[in-house]
C-alpha cells in the first residue's frame, strides 16, 4: 500500500475527543509490514485514537 492517511484523534482523561489532525504514513507498506508517522500532538489530549481514512493499493500479496 502507499498513500495511507491516517486520522489522528486526540482524547481527553474521559475519552472524550478534543480535537483531531492528520498525517500521511512514510513510505510503501508491503503485506505484513510496518511503517511510521509523524504528527503534531493535540492539545488537551491524554491519549489517541487513530484511524486510517485512506490508502492506494499498488499490490497484492502472493497466497502462502
Amino acid at each position: 500500500m502507499t498513500d495511507v492517511r491516517l486520522q489522528v484523534e486526540g482524547l481527553d482523561a474521559d475519552h472524550h475527543p478534543v480535537g483531531r489532525t492528520l498525517a500521511w504514513a512514510i513510505g510503501d507498506i508491503a503485506p505484513g509490514g510496518e511503517t511510521s508517522f509523524v504528527a503534531e500532538p493535540v492539545p488537551g489530549a491524554v491519549s489517541y485514537r487513530i484511524t486510517v481514512v485512506s490508502y492506494d493499493l499498488v499490490s497484492l500479496g502472493q497466497a502462502s
